[in-house]
């Protein structure tokens, strides 16, 4: 079809194409050189010399003096990537097609390829140039350097939109600094921008959010080049991920997760429907071992001492909550000054007091919100002194 044509026409001219390449690249073309790869018949690419040809067949001679035939029609071989680019651009019909710095450097592989697309008759697309993702500590992402995260990899921890709005917030000519470890900042962003993004969009309904030319409206654009389906207003959206990954390494099972989300949140169980994929994402992130550090957590075992400095705050952290009336983290946090006074202790200390109680550690997420994804009765277990 269309792909058997332009190769055609750039195996018939042969010379044409050599010297556009010479030309524009600045860059010496071997002599004897085809502008087909062929594929010899152990499997290997190229390091072969092209002796005839007639269209569809190529007849080579490898180095030790073996002949050989490959077939063009039979995709026994490849076009050379600075024509096989051009060629996909008329078969495919490409009118923009974005590239990256290296790519669009003079002399470089888009330069050739809009002079090889005007020779074969077709419109060259437009582009533009983008700047590259770097890993954090290893460098600049390339398939040449092996230097790459798999994308399956990435799906297993966080949704698509996640990683189209990495790219759609940031300018293009503005490079990426990325990390696995960043996942849960990314995700909090986006539903952020989304949360965002909906309440405007109640305030002036007739106005899409992205209009202005604000920073603001620029960062809703973002949002809006990341989204693979509508927006959605389920309350379940609003569940942030860095709380989604507490009570995650809290709760064992999808069931227990949902529970939870439902008590923090103030949600009914049905209002959680289609929640299992987000939480099997983020199990497996926690699973993983690109969490961070701060993000990690695990409750304090029963047996596990305590030190006594620690004993007073606890003791009334314990008895204070255990007079509360509705278990709800906001109105958990507002007791901590009164438990400080009680204790004849700093807020600071009783935060301290608190998560060496729960979890074992000095620090940790916000206090009402781990208590409340704990449950009522598992807390004030852990508190319990006497």
């Amino acid at each position: 079809g269309l792909h058997h044509d332009a190769t055609r026409r750039l195996c018939e001219g042969a010379r044409d194409v050599q010297e556009i390449l010479e030309n524009v690249s600045g860059r010496d073309v071997p002599d004897g050189w085809f502008p087909w790869t062929v594929r010899r018949e152990d499997g290997v690419l190229g390091e072969v010399k092209v002796t005839d040809w007639s269209w569809p067949e190529v007849e080579y001679q490898m180095e030790d003096g073996t002949v050989g035939v490959a077939n063009i029609e039979k995709a026994e071989g490849k076009l050379p990537w600075r024509l096989d680019w051009p060629a996909r651009w008329g078969w495919l019909d490409i009118t923009f097609e974005p590239c990256g710095k290296d790519h669009f450097a003079a002399g470089s592989s888009y330069d050739t390829g809009r002079t090889i697309a005007e020779w074969l008759g077709q419109r060259p697309p437009e582009s533009m140039m983008y700047e590259w993702i770097y890993l954090r500590g290893q460098g600049a992402m390339a398939s040449s350097t092996g230097n790459l995260v798999d994308t399956q990899e990435l799906l297993r921890f966080v949704p698509p939109e996640n990683l189209r709005f990495l790219i759609a917030r940031n300018r293009p000519k503005r490079h990426i600094n990325f990390d696995l470890g960043d996942l849960l900042t990314l995700a909090d962003e986006y539903e952020r921008t989304a949360q965002r993004w909906l309440t405007e969009l109640e305030t002036k309904p007739d106005i899409l959010p992205s209009k202005g030319g604000t920073k603001r409206a620029d960062e809703h654009r973002g949002y809006e080049l990341s989204r693979i389906s509508g927006m959605t207003d389920s309350p379940a959206a609003a569940i942030g991920s860095a709380h989604l990954a507490m009570v995650v390494q809290l709760k064992p099972t999808t069931e227990e997760v949902k529970s939870a989300l439902a008590t923090t949140h103030g949600l009914e169980m049905g209002e959680l429907s289609g929640m299992e994929r987000r939480i099997e994402r983020m199990r497996a992130y926690v699973d993983s071992d690109h969490l961070p550090d701060a993000a990690r957590l695990s409750v304090r075992a029963m047996d596990e001492s305590i030190a006594e400095e620690h004993h007073e705050i606890i003791r009334t952290l314990h008895r204070i909550w255990s007079d509360v009336d509705r278990w709800d983290a906001d109105v958990l946090q507002k007791t901590i000054p009164e438990i400080a006074k009680a204790a004849d202790a700093t807020p600071k200390q009783v935060y301290t007091s608190a998560y060496t109680a729960l979890l074992g550690s000095e620090s940790g997420p916000r206090l009402g919100s781990l208590a409340t994804a704990l449950g009522r009765q598992v807390t004030l277990d852990l508190l319990n002194r006497d």
